[in-house]
């Protein structure tokens, strides 16, 4: 994964997410809401990681960049 795809990744878990959560605003959150929520909330902090890490290998060094 590039780090366009990786934060298109976290982008679709996050909304995702709060689809989940605008309809446990309408009806009684189910046990695969739930889940759901529990498995999207295991892999975001993995995929910003990877994101972090693919940005940073991406960049020129400090001093390439200033001097």
């Amino acid at each position: 994964m590039n780090y366009t795809e990786t934060f298109d990744e976290i982008t679709r878990l996050t909304q995702e997410r709060t689809g989940i959560w605008r309809e446990c605003g309408k009806t009684r959150m189910t046990s695969d809401m739930r889940n759901r929520l529990h498995e999207i909330d295991k892999e975001l902090p993995a995929l910003w990681v990877m994101l972090r890490r693919e940005v940073a290998a991406n960049q020129k060094p400090l001093a390439e960049r200033y001097w």
